[in-house]
C-alpha cells in the first residue's frame, strides 16, 4: 500500500478533524461492568450529521492510516443500485466506499479523501466513480480531478449494465475471491437493495462481485457467468425466489466454464429468510460454517448493525467490517479481515426479534457490536439490546485427558489470548507453561499450542497419562489466561480448573457360547493387553484371553480365548487394573447374512465427445443431473451432418444417438463452432441431458461420422449391514462383498477395504462398499444390481455361510 509522508499526514488530519468537528456527534463506547461480566464486551456508534458525514467517518475508522484509492456512489435515495456493486471494487483496490451528492462534491467527502488517499505519489492515485453521469455528475468528476486524482467511471447502460461492469473492472484489477475451491459471485435482486446489502463485508474483503438480476437476466450477466477467462464456478443467491427466480437458478447452472481443456458447470447456493432480517441472519450463519458444510469457515467476531430500511449507511459500512479498526485508540477492539457481518435492524425502537435472536446464541463468542447511522435508523434501546445480547460471562474450561495418551486439548468457553509456547521457548496468556501442572506439580519438559479460534489450548506432556492423574489449569489471573481483549479474570470469581484421567469404559459386547470368541467396544480409543480381559466361571475357572485385534480405530476389540466360552462366564475388563464393566456372554451360533444394502452416495464423472468440425470444434458432455450420468453417458454418439440451409439436432433416445444438422455445403450460411453451440443449449430436448462447449473458434466446414462420448465413471458407496458383527480378518481377498448387474454378469470389485478403520463398523455389522463402475452395461440398477458375500466371510464367532449370500441392492 503506497502512503504520503505521516507528518503531512498529521498535518492534514488535524485539518480534517477540525473541519469535521461539528458534524459529527459524540461516539460512545459502552463496557461492561466485571462483577456481572468478567470479560468487556464493546458497543459502539459511527454517525454523522448527515449520510455524507456518516460515510465519511466510517471511511476514517476503516483506514486510520490512509488508502491507496477510494469509490464513489450517489448518495442520493434513487441511486441506490448502482451502490450495491461497489463493494468488491472497493474491496480489490484496498480503500472505502464514500458517498456524494450527485450534483456536487459533498464537502465531507472531498476532505475525508484528501485524508486518506494522498496526492503526493509520483502518479496521480485513481479514484473510481460507479455510475453514470445521471447518478454522479461530470461536475463531481471534474472536482475530484481538480483535487488532484485521476478518475475511472464504472457504467453502464442500467444497473444492471452497471453491476457488470464493475464485476469487469474488478477482474481487470485482480481476481475473485474463493468459495468451494471456485471464484465465486453473487447474485441479488436489483429490484431492492437489503440482500446484496447484506453482503458487503464478505464482497469487499473476498472480492466477490454482485451481479444484479430482475424478472429476467441480462446477456450481460449470463456472458459474465460464461467467461472461461474469469473462469466463475461458484454463485451465491441472495434470497428466496421472489427476490431472485427459480428460472435465474436454472439458467446460470446451465453454464459451464472452460479452463485447460476441463470443463465445470457452476455451482449454486441459494441463501434466503423469511424476510430480509431473515436473510441477513442466513448469511451470516452460512460465513461462519464449516466449509465441509459448504460454508465459508470464518471466524464472526463481529457485528455492524445498520438499517434494513435504508441503504446509505450499509453501503458504506463494506470496507469497515473487512479491514475493520485497525487500532484500540480509543479502546474499541481491533476487527480484522473475515470476522465481521452485517445485520439489519427495521424501524422499530427495539431490536429485531429475528436478528436478537441470532446474537443471543453466538452469546460470548462475539465481542463487539457497531451501529452505523443515527438513531433513528438504529435507536440507542436497539444497540444497547444488541450489546445484552453478547454480553459475555465469565470465562470456563473443559477437558477430557485421554488414558495413555501425552497431550490433553483444553477447551475454552470464550475467546482466550493466547501465544503458543515450544519446548523451548515459553509462550503467553494460555500458552504461558506456569498455567498448567499435572498432580499438582509444576511440569517440565512441555508446551502449549493455541488454536487460531482462541477458544482452545493443547498441552503436549513429556509423557503418557496414566489412570488417575489430575492435569490442572492455573486461576485466570492477569498475569494467566486471559480473555481476548486481554482483561484477567480475578481469582476470587474463578478457581482452578482440574480434570481426572479415567480409564476406558466397555459400551458394549457379545460373547458365543462353545466358540472362543467374544468382541469389546470402548467409549474411547484404548490399546489393551490380553490381561485386561479377566473370563471367570461361576465357580472361580479363569478362562485365559490369547490374543486381542483392534477395531473401529482401536474402540473395538475382538478377543480369542484358550478355551470354549460358557453360559455362565463373566467377562470383566480391567482397564489398566481398574475394573470398570462387565460383559455378560450370548449364546449364537447362527452364520451370518446380508441384512440390506443400500447406495446412500453415487459420485459421477461425466461422458464426452470432441466433434472435429474443420476449422471450428465443439464438445458435447453429458450432465451429471441428467438421464444418462456418470459411466451411462458412454452408451450414446454424436454425429454431425450437413444441413444445407438449416440447423437442427435429433436426440434419438431408443438409438442413444445425437445428430447435429448444420449447414456446410454453403458457405455463406455455415455457423461458427461458438454460434452452434449456443443453438445446441438453448435447444431443450439437447439441453435436459447434454451440454455442448466451444472448443476451437471458427466456422464449422466438415462433417463428423457417429462419435462415442467417452470419459463416464460412476462411483457408488454401498452401506452393507449384516446380521451379526463381522471378523474383520476375513472381510478382504475373497471374502470381499461382489457387486454384480443380475445374476450373470461380471462381477464388479469392492476398491473401499483399504480404509477399515474408517468405513468398517465390525460390531455392529456394517460395512461401506466403494464400488468404481467404467463400463456402461456393469452400471448398478436400484432394485436389480445384487450385491454378494463369499462363503469365507465369517462372523465374529467364526461362522461362515455354506453358501453364497446375495441381497437386491437399493
Amino acid at each position: 500500500m503506497v502512503m504520503g509522508t505521516r507528518g503531512v499526514r498529521v498535518t492534514r488530519r488535524i485539518s480534517i478533524a477540525s473541519l469535521l468537528v461539528p458534524f459529527v456527534l459524540a461516539l460512545s463506547l459502552i463496557s461492561v461492568d466485571s462483577a456481572t461480566a468478567l470479560q468487556t464486551t464493546y458497543s459502539t456508534r459511527t454517525v454523522g450529521a448527515d449520510r455524507y458525514a456518516t460515510s465519511a467517518l466510517t471511511a476514517l475508522d476503516a483506514y486510520p492510516s490512509g488508502a491507496p484509492s477510494a469509490v464513489i456512489v450517489s448518495g442520493a435515495e434513487a441511486n441506490w443500485p448502482d451502490g450495491l456493486p461497489a463493494a468488491s471494487l472497493a474491496g480489490v483496490i484496498g480503500g472505502p466506499v464514500l458517498l456524494t451528492d450527485p450534483n456536487q462534491l459533498t464537502a465531507s467527502t472531498g476532505l475525508v479523501l484528501g485524508q486518506i488517499v494522498s496526492t503526493l505519489s509520483p502518479d496521480s492515485p485513481t479514484v473510481y466513480i460507479v455510475g453514470g453521469t445521471a447518478a454522479v455528475s461530470a461536475e463531481v468528476e471534474q472536482a475530484i480531478v481538480d483535487l488532484g486524482y485521476t478518475v475511472d467511471r464504472v457504467a453502464g447502460d442500467d444497473r444492471y449494465a452497471t453491476a457488470v461492469a464493475v464485476a469487469r473492472k474488478v477482474a481487470s484489477l485482480g481476481t475473485y475471491g474463493s468459495f468451494d475451491g471456485g471464484k465465486m459471485v453473487f447474485l441479488a435482486s436489483g429490484k431492492n437493495f437489503p440482500d446484496a446489502l447484506a453482503v458487503g463485508p464478505i464482497a469487499h474483503s473476498n472480492v466477490n462481485p454482485v451481479l444484479l438480476v430482475g424478472d429476467t437476466m441480462s446477456t450481460g450477466v449470463t456472458d459474465l457467468l460464461d467467461d472461461d477467462v474469469i473462469d466463475i464456478q461458484q454463485v451465491v443467491v441472495l434470497g428466496g425466489t421472489a427476490a431472485v427466480p427459480a428460472a435465474h437458478v436454472t439458467t446460470v447452472q446451465g453454464i459451464s466454464n472452460t479452463v485447460s481443456s476441463t470443463t465445470s458447470a457452476i455451482e449454486v447456493t441459494r441463501i434466503g429468510g423469511v424476510d430480509r432480517y431473515d436473510t441477513a441472519v442466513e448469511i451470516a450463519k452460512w460465513v461462519e460454517k464449516s466449509t465441509v458444510l459448504d460454508g465459508l469457515g470464518w471466524t464472526v467476531d463481529n457485528v455492524i448493525l445498520v438499517s434494513g430500511v435504508t441503504h446509505h449507511d450499509a453501503m458504506v459500512s463494506a470496507a469497515l467490517g473487512s479491514v475493520g479498526h485497525a487500532s484500540e485508540s480509543d479502546g474499541y477492539p481491533e476487527v480484522g479481515p473475515q470476522n465481521t457481518v452485517v445485520l439489519l435492524q427495521d424501524s422499530g425502537n427495539w431490536l429485531n426479534s429475528t436478528t436478537s435472536n441470532y446474537l443471543a446464541t453466538k452469546g460470548s463468542h462475539l465481542e463487539s457490536v457497531r451501529a452505523v447511522g443515527t438513531n433513528v435508523s438504529i435507536s440507542d434501546a436497539a444497540l444497547a439490546d444488541a450489546k445484552t445480547q453478547i454480553t459475555q460471562s465469565a470465562v470456563t474450561v473443559t477437558a477430557t485427558p485421554g488414558l495413555g495418551v501425552s497431550s490433553v486439548i483444553f477447551n475454552f468457553s470464550q475467546k482466550i489470548a493466547c501465544t503458543s509456547s515450544t519446548s523451548g521457548a515459553d509462550g503467553a496468556g494460555g500458552g504461558l507453561k506456569a498455567n498448567y501442572k499435572l498432580n499438582n506439580t509444576a511440569l517440565s519438559g512441555h508446551y502449549i499450542t493455541c488454536a487460531t479460534s482462541g477458544l482452545s489450548t493443547t498441552l503436549y506432556l513429556g509423557s503418557a497419562l496414566a489412570a488417575n492423574d489430575v492435569v490442572s489449569v492455573e486461576p485466570l489471573t492477569s498475569t494467566g489466561v486471559a480473555d481476548a481483549d486481554g482483561d484477567g479474570v480475578s481469582t476470587v470469581q474463578t478457581a482452578r480448573s482440574s480434570f481426572t484421567v479415567e480409564g476406558a469404559k466397555p459400551t458394549g459386547g457379545v460373547a458365543y457360547i462353545d466358540s472362543k470368541n467374544a468382541y469389546i467396544t470402548f467409549d474411547r480409543a484404548v490399546v489393551p493387553a490380553t490381561s485386561d480381559f479377566v473370563i471367570t466361571d461361576a465357580d472361580g475357572n479363569t478362562n485365559a484371553v490369547s490374543s486381542v485385534t483392534a477395531n473401529l480405530d482401536n474402540k473395538g476389540w475382538a478377543l480369542l480365548t484358550a478355551d470354549n466360552i460358557t453360559a455362565d462366564d463373566i467377562i470383566k475388563v480391567n482397564t489398566h487394573a481398574t475394573v470398570v464393566g462387565t460383559v455378560y456372554p450370548t449364546w449364537d451360533k447362527s452364520e451370518a447374512s446380508i441384512a440390506s444394502a443400500a447406495i446412500t452416495l453415487s459420485t459421477y464423472t461425466t461422458a464426452a465427445a470432441n466433434v472435429t468440425a474443420g476449422t471450428g470444434d465443439f464438445k458435447v458432455t453429458t450432465k451429471a443431473t441428467g438421464q444418462y450420468p456418470g459411466v451411462l453417458g458412454e452408451t450414446w454418439t454424436v454425429q454431425l451432418i450437413d444441413g444445407t440451409s438449416t440447423t437442427a439436432v435429433i436426440v434419438d433416445h431408443t438409438d442413444k444417438t445425437i445428430v447435429v444438422q448444420t449447414p456446410i455445403a454453403i458457405t455463406s450460411s455455415r455457423k461458427t463452432a461458438e454460434q452452434l453451440v449456443a443453438f445446441l443449449n438453448a435447444d431443450t430436448t439437447f439441453n435436459a441431458d447434454f451440454t455442448a462447449d466451444e472448443v476451437t473458434a471458427g466456422s464449422i466446414d466438415t462433417v463428423q461420422s457417429a462419435t462415442a462420448l467417452t470419459g463416464g465413471q460412476s462411483v457408488h458407496k454401498i452401506t452393507v449391514t449384516m446380521t451379526e458383527p463381522m471378523l474383520n480378518t476375513t472381510w478382504s481377498a475373497d471374502g470381499t462383498p461382489a457387486v454384480t448387474i443380475d445374476a450373470t454378469a461380471d462381477k464388479l470389485t469392492d476398491t473401499g477395504t483399504t480404509d477399515v478403520s474408517s468405513v468398517h463398523d465390525w460390531f455392529n455389522g456394517t460395512m461401506v462398499v466403494t464400488v468404481t463402475v467404467t463400463e456402461a452395461a456393469q452400471e448398478l440398477v436400484k432394485g436389480t444390481s445384487l450385491l454378494q458375500i463369499a462363503t469365507t466371510a465369517a462372523d465374529i464367532a467364526g461362522n461362515t455361510p455354506t453358501l453364497v449370500h446375495s441381497v437386491t441392492i437399493s
